[in-house]
């Protein structure tokens, strides 16, 4: 935190306080173990202590300490019986979602920026902020998307109130809503009459630093008592915000993975549908188809080759066991039964008992000559 001081009428003092430091102040207090980086809880022994020690923010007690520094700081505040009026310019509220690791977040977060990006519309923003988008509105609504050295950023703007989503270190998802005029804000509060009567009905914010706590307040629509989708964009209690933000994250990650396994689909088929539809693949096509014919063709010559050579040797075969059966049967004619008898050149047995002699054999051979 920080306080400037000037030194010139109508001395106009601007005070900076860090709720990070302030929580961190108190967990060290309490002896809580923590990890903090560059204005980001990297690690927390006990988040639902952090958070119940950053919602004690105590308004009465920063008023009276603005004032005992301004006392000590700003001696002029003495001649001023009245004091100082504190009054908000700007304030910041984030909500930090800590990831174990960098991988773990960063597949969700690209999936989630480009979402932002492309379905994100005016109508959205303004729900974002607990407005209603009319024709009669006449300040600037909008998204932009910065690459910056630490990372990107996503930035809805309405007026004078924005809502950023950034990866703090790749570990921790922020979403931060910055209000440079809280009176751009509405609710339920006393509003006094010139003539001293007073009624409560709904009326733009006070500057007042008191409006801090009511300022947090107006982020749940009076409708919300857990968690509902209003305009496509979910609101909850904060109480319920990790489990939904658990459910959600489950949706997104299958989304995401379907998303994945998707992309380029289109492009694929067309390509495909392109090159069955082209010359290329005809060509193709009748190269193969050409090849196969060849193959058939070779085949059909090597048959017509083959059964050339079989008819030949089949021929050459037949006129080599014919001469041997006759040589053999000369010899067995001049030797007689002494000649060694060769089993696949004689006759096959009529009787299985008894196989026929040369000498019937013979008998046979001078009977049919004779007849």
């Amino acid at each position: 935190m920080y306080l400037r001081v000037p030194t010139w009428a109508p001395f106009r003092l601007q005070f900076y306080f860090n709720g990070y430091n302030q929580l961190a102040a108190s967990l060290s207090k309490r002896n809580i173990p923590y990890g903090l980086m560059e204005n980001a809880f990297v690690e927390l022994r006990d988040f639902a202590k952090a958070q119940e020690l950053a919602d004690r923010l105590d308004v009465k007690r920063l008023h009276r300490w603005l004032d005992q520094v301004t006392k000590a700081f700003c001696p002029v505040i003495r001649h001023f019986p009245s004091g100082y009026h504190w009054s908000m310019m700007q304030v910041e509220f984030a909500t930090d979602v800590v990831f174990r690791s960098q991988s773990d977040l960063r597949p969700l977060y690209e999936t989630m920026t480009r979402t932002a990006i492309h379905a994100v519309k005016p109508k959205q923003v303004a729900t974002f902020l607990g407005r209603k988008l009319s024709g009669a509105y006449q300040r600037e609504v909008g998204n932009d998307f910065h690459t910056r050295i630490e990372g990107t950023r996503i930035k809805h703007h309405m007026g004078p109130v924005s809502i950023k989503m950034y990866d703090k270190l790749a570990m921790v998802l922020r979403i931060e809503t910055t209000v440079n005029d809280v009176s751009f804000f509405k609710h339920h509060r006393r509003v006094e009459d010139r003539d001293g009567t007073w009624e409560m009905k709904e009326a733009t914010m006070k500057k007042s630093i008191y409006s801090l706590a009511v300022l947090v307040t107006t982020a749940l629509p009076k409708e919300v008592n857990h968690f509902e989708i209003i305009n496509g964009v979910w609101v909850t209690h904060p109480t319920l915000a990790v489990c939904l933000a658990i459910a959600l994250r489950t949706n997104l990650i299958q989304v995401a993975n379907a998303k994945l396994a998707a992309i380029g689909k289109s492009e694929r088929m067309e390509v495909l549908y392109g090159y069955l539809s082209g010359p290329e693949f005809s060509q193709r096509i009748e190269a193969i188809v050409g090849s196969f014919i060849a193959m058939k063709n070779d085949l059909d010559q090597e048959k017509r080759a083959m059964n050339k050579i079989w008819a030949k040797r089949e021929k050459q075969i037949e006129r080599v066991i014919n001469n041997i059966s006759g040589m053999y049967g000369d010899m067995q004619g001049i030797v007689g039964a002494s000649l060694p008898q060769i089993k696949s050149l004689e006759l096959k047995p009529t009787d299985e008992n008894e196989a026929p002699s040369a000498n019937q054999i013979r008998i046979k051979t001078i009977s049919l000559s004779e007849l």
